[in-house]
């Protein structure tokens, strides 16, 4: 991953402080990038008025932004809030302080307007002393007059000098802010990971960044932006002008002349209309088909893979009736008995992991498998692995379904044991199981880890169509491969879980939302609930519910808001395990305020899943470069 590393130098938007990316040796000094400008029914309510109040051709935005349809930008209006990408030459000016970089474009000026407002309608991409600066024989910043052609001088940004030929052509495009922005929704829209924005715009704070409305952010991308959703004109009505010239004074014609030419104006009128209908309804149908063909292309490349990796296993795969797992598109297979009996040395108690799971091992290739009663099986949504695979989510390799009251389930062996072991003790009786000899985890593993999960829960809240709840986020379901890296488990069986919950000998209330407990109510908020309360298990090294004196029990998610206000006692309360150089009792806090926000009793109160990864992903991204390298490559 290419780290792009800006300082910045303070000027004013708005009159008020804002920054501009300082420029140095180690930066290209010119680049041609794309700034984002957001229509609005003040200013840039149309190609037309875009481009005349910009001077910038129209063909030029619209090459930029996806084309047009044949009736050309007279016809093309933009919705309000709609982001346009605007191409611009982003040049290092040398000043006294080093210089900075900065785009310069020029605006046309409306009668009335003032350099303030002018400021406001780019949203942060210049200042108000940006424009003084580039403009000083302009006595008046207010009232100016229309017609005159102002000097802007845009915030953008180029790439390090010293760069491989694979990354020649990377833009940082320079992005608005607005309010409701997170860096998961970012990500998405421009087709990009987080971790290359947060490492672009060095988002370093002591107490954790927030997106600023009307800030500025850089947006890596490679080559020209290919943002999802990015442009979609609509027609423009009837009369759409923004401050037009008048109409020509036409000389006056017979009434018969002026119907006919009234009507072949109606009738053109339409013929255009049809005709834009038409095209942008092709050119939706090429995108849409597209991007599914590559989305199918890349799927059916993940699904061959796996296949790839179960044939591997050299196992007898096949179902109760002997029928021979043959189709690479169904990725769950069917295992004999036999070979779950060779794979476990007969299910000894040597490969017994914990409860009904046991370690098993089949040419060169670990697994884990699970007795489990024959009736669960049948309540497993299969479905979800045959469609959704994620990195940070436990694969289901198959079945083994036998007539008898219990059956197998067979999962990706995760080699480092689960959370909950090495959190809550226990690793000694595991000690064969476990690969990593170090038996407690660093404060730093332990962020990359809740890291991991909450990039699953995004996965299933955000990503999978429908949105997929989780039900059973808990310590003991979150496992660590070889590298440590998270992967979430019983994926797919909240069916399951559902039936586990009724047995009280089983379920651990410390978990559950209080609107599940109450009135059962299922939404991603639960998880949501779940993930704080594994949060407060990964800073406290405690479990989600203990005994205290006599039948007093206490949970985590009620104990933290009393310990949240003394900070002696939150030192205390902090697990001692990853108390060392590397500890830090700030991020410690936000840590322990961002899980406090997900175990609110009421669901509107908590974050979502996407905004839990923006700010895991500030404070992994806090840690010294050593310590990020592993999860970033």
């Amino acid at each position: 991953l290419l780290l792009f590393r800006y300082q910045f130098i303070f000027t004013q938007y708005s009159c008020e402080t804002q920054r501009y990316y300082i420029c140095n040796g180690i930066f290209r000094g010119s680049c041609s990038t794309y700034a984002v400008l957001r229509a609005n029914s003040d200013t840039y309510s149309s190609l037309s008025n875009l481009s005349s109040l910009l001077n910038i051709s129209p063909s030029v935005i619209a090459q930029a932004n996806g084309g047009f349809s044949l009736a050309g930008p007279t016809a093309v209006v933009f919705s309000i809030g709609q982001p346009i990408l605007i191409p611009i030459n982003c040049n290092c000016n040398a000043n006294n302080n080093g210089g900075f970089f900065e785009a310069q474009v020029t605006r046309t000026t409306v009668e009335g307007e003032s350099f303030d407002g002018i400021a406001r309608s780019f949203e942060g991409l210049t200042t108000c002393q940006g424009i003084h600066r580039r403009n000083p024989s302009i006595s008046s910043a207010k009232n100016l007059n229309g017609g005159i052609g102002l000097s802007i001088p845009l915030k953008c940004a180029c790439p390090l000098s010293s760069i491989s030929s694979d990354e020649f052509n990377k833009n940082l495009v320079s992005y608005p802010v607005k309010q409701g922005d997170t860096l998961a929704q970012l990500a998405l829209q421009f087709n990009v990971t987080t971790q290359a924005i947060v490492s672009a715009n060095n988002l370093h704070s002591k107490g954790g960044f927030n997106l600023i409305n009307n800030a500025t952010l850089l947006i890596p991308v490679q080559g020209k932006p290919n943002i999802i959703g990015f442009f979609s004109p609509k027609p423009q009505p009837q009369n759409p002008s923004f401050r037009q010239p008048p109409p020509t004074i036409q000389p006056q014609i017979s009434h018969k002349k002026k119907t006919h030419k009234k009507n072949f104006g109606v009738v053109l009128a339409f013929i255009v209309i049809v005709l834009l209908i038409i095209s942008t309804s092709i050119f939706s149908a090429i995108v849409y088909f597209c991007i599914k063909y590559w989305k199918k292309k890349r799927h059916d490349s993940i699904k061959k893979e796996n296949w790839d990796q179960l044939k591997g296993l050299s196992l007898s795969v096949r179902t109760s009736t002997d029928k021979k797992l043959e189709d690479p598109n169904m990725l769950i297979g069917n295992f004999s008995y036999e070979d779950l009996q060779m794979a476990t040395d007969n299910f000894g108690s040597s490969n017994l992991i914990e409860g009904s799971v046991f370690h098993g091992r089949l040419n060169g290739k670990n697994m884990a498998i699970k007795r489990t009663p024959s009736h669960f099986v049948s309540r497993i949504d299969f479905r979800l692995f045959n469609e959704m695979i994620h990195q940070n989510i436990i694969r289901v390799l198959g079945t083994c379904v036998l007539d008898g009251p219990d059956s197998f389930v067979v999962f990706e062996y995760a080699e480092n044991g689960s959370l909950k072991d090495w959190i809550h003790g226990g690793l000694a009786i595991k000690s064969q199981f476990i690969s990593s000899c170090n038996c407690f985890l660093k404060f730093k593993q332990r962020l990359k880890i809740c890291l991991n999960v909450a990039t699953a829960l995004y996965y299933m809240h955000f990503v999978t169509k429908p949105s997929y709840v989780h039900r059973n986020i808990r310590s003991r379901n979150i496992f660590l491969d070889e590298n440590f890296n998270a992967k979430l488990g019983n994926f797919g069986m909240a069916n399951c879980v559902e039936h586990v919950y009724e047995d009280q000998e089983l379920c651990n209330k410390g978990y559950l939302a209080p609107e599940y407990v109450g009135e059962g109510i299922i939404s991603p908020s639960i998880d949501v609930f779940a993930y704080g309360v594994v949060l407060l298990e990964v800073l406290s090294g405690k479990p989600a519910v203990r005994r205290g004196e006599g039948s007093l029990v206490i949970k985590l998610c009620d104990e933290i808001k009393r310990v949240l206000k003394s900070e002696e006692e939150l030192k205390a309360w902090f697990d001692n395990a990853f108390l060392g150089e590397e500890y830090s009792f700030e991020r410690g806090v936000v840590v322990a305020k961002l899980a406090v926000a997900c175990v609110e009793d009421e669901p509107s109160l908590r974050p979502d899943a996407g905004e839990i990864v923006d700010q895991m992903l500030r404070l992994v991204e806090e840690l010294p470069e050593d310590d990020r390298f592993s999860f970033f490559k």
